[in-house]
């Protein structure tokens, strides 16, 4: 009876935290028109709009798996897609949080299981992925309550390794994350190996998780088979290029073509080792409060559990710290803080054994700790929410101008920015060169052509060419073209040019009409 009388509360909080969570994303959300604040949901969008293009090359993408555009197809022929992904966001990260919980109240005592729930929800990576229409957030969910399920049933069956379905259900989970992003195949075949390492008597349980979750897997793979890829054969090269050497996403097709890993650590190692050693280090940071617990932990069951948060959260960092892919960490969040949140409860029991007799006075330092953790994050995560609600202001002001212009579709805008959208135009996304969809996204520049922009007489001819009246230019023009930037600053006028004004970072241009 007491164990329900305190269960039901910390739920209870736990539930009208996450509702509040949810809440406050739907609101925004409706606030700001759902605005989409990266372009990864666009190429998605476009991988979903050419899935049968009549070749089957359009089903595969080296950048995103197949499950998430396909859900954005068939969602596009019932409702608003936008809407639809933003809300759905939100429904995972519902999922996230609640998984995380739940793990909570398996791992640790107390209160303390409400407070990794509220630091993963404003960690501000997480936060920004969470309010942002994409494929990153399911991906998260399914993760996060495959690990929550089998570390679950661990603790509670430690002698027979629980039931098999739940396994089972586990792997089909870490397959549902691997089809909306490629590198949680990795993170599920790095958790069952570090679940194998800790408890080898489950071998058997854990190979069955391995196989459904390859299996739910088994359509990428038939995908991959059929355009002539690897089955694993993925665009992660350009991740590794891009923490050695950078990119400039505005000029992809200056990248060198097949970029294998192998060759490119080849090709400078001293520059990898270093590169890869800073990348593995700020993703090993997940791994701490596992090492830490695994080291203090007093009960069989706990170390055992920080031992397989700390070997995943390890090998997972090993793996991805080659990769400059600041997603990479969303996957080991969740985890970790559950067991930061055990090293809350641990330093407080320490305090109460070593200081008989002190009341709540053992909570003050590591309560202070978190409180100021989560004051940190919403300090990072308020600035965010005014970027969304800047930039659907000025997104709507760009919109307004050029449609006061003529303008009745993105495809008549030329870009230097990856991110505005025009939502009312039909075909709201405007031309832009670079992008990662021309490497990842089959028939991207058929669709979106790039323009010549290092003379400014091929780049007037080719608006011509491809009717577009009007140019929306930031400063990131300078990473795409000395004559692009020129115009931008002014130093560059041309009589086929006009200004017809600013809003926010971008300045707008008019490209005259030939007489």
């Amino acid at each position: 009876m007491i164990k329900m009388l305190t269960w039901y509360p910390r739920s209870f909080t736990a539930a009208a935290y996450i509702a509040l969570y949810v809440a406050f994303g739907v609101v925004l959300g409706i606030s700001t028109g759902f605005l989409v604040s990266t372009n990864d949901f666009w190429g998605n969008w476009y991988i979903a709009m050419h899935l049968f293009d009549h070749v089957p090359e359009s089903l595969y993408s080296g950048a995103f798996p197949a499950g998430y555009p396909f859900l954005l197809r068939a969602a596009a022929s019932l409702t608003d897609v936008v809407a639809f992904s933003y809300l759905l966001n939100c429904a995972c990260a519902a999922l996230v949080l609640a998984s995380t919980f739940w793990l909570c109240r398996r791992m640790m005592p107390g209160w303390w299981s409400v407070v990794p729930v509220i630091l993963v929800s404003l960690y501000p990576r997480m936060f920004h992925y969470v309010f942002t229409a994409g494929a990153d957030m399911g991906a998260v969910g399914f993760f996060t309550l495959g690990t929550a399920i089998i570390l679950g049933q661990l603790v509670a069956s430690r002698e027979t390794g629980g039931r098999t379905g739940v396994y089972v259900i586990g792997g089909v989970l870490f397959g549902l994350a691997a089809l909306w992003r490629y590198h949680a195949l990795v993170a599920g075949v790095l958790f069952l190996v570090a679940v194998f390492a800790f408890r080898p008597g489950h071998w058997l349980r854990i190979l069955i998780s391995g196989v459904a979750m390859l299996a739910v897997y088994a359509p990428q793979f038939a995908i991959n088979a059929a355009t002539g890829h690897g089955l694993l054969e993925t665009c992660h090269g350009i991740n590794v290029y891009n923490l050695m050497y950078g990119v400039n996403w505005h000029r992809v097709s200056e990248l060198p073509s097949g970029m294998s890993i192998p060759a490119l650590i080849a090709s400078h190692p001293l520059r990898f080792v270093v590169s890869y050693g800073g990348g593995a280090a700020r993703l090993g940071l997940a791994s701490i409060p596992g090492l830490v617990m695994l080291l203090r932990a007093r009960g069989e069951p706990a170390r055992m559990a920080s031992g397989i948060c700390f070997m995943f959260c390890a090998t997972y960092a090993l793996m991805f710290g080659m990769s400059a892919s600041p997603r990479a960490v969303l996957l080991v969040v969740p985890i970790s803080f559950v067991f930061a949140g055990m090293l809350a409860a641990e330093v407080t029991g320490i305090i109460r054994r070593r200081v008989p007799r002190s009341g709540n006075a053992p909570h003050i330092i590591p309560a202070v700790l978190l409180i100021a953790a989560a004051a940190m994050f919403a300090g990072r995560d308020v600035p965010k929410v005014k970027r969304i609600f800047e930039n659907r202001n000025v997104y709507r002001r760009v919109g307004e101008l050029v449609a006061l212009h003529g303008v009745r579709s993105g495809m008549q805008v030329f870009a230097t920015d990856f991110d505005i959208y025009f939502p009312a135009f039909d075909s709201p996304r405007p031309l832009y060169n670079g992008g990662w969809g021309r490497i990842a996204a089959y028939g991207y520049s058929r669709v979106y052509p790039e323009l010549a922009v290092d003379d400014i007489n091929d780049f007037i001819s080719d608006c011509y060419a491809l009717g577009i009246r009007m140019l929306v230019l930031t400063d990131e023009s300078r990473r795409l073209s000395p004559v692009l930037h020129a115009i931008y600053s002014g130093t560059l006028n041309d009589l086929r040019l006009r200004k017809i004004g600013r809003a926010g970072r971008f300045k707008v241009f008019a490209v005259r009409e030939i007489a």
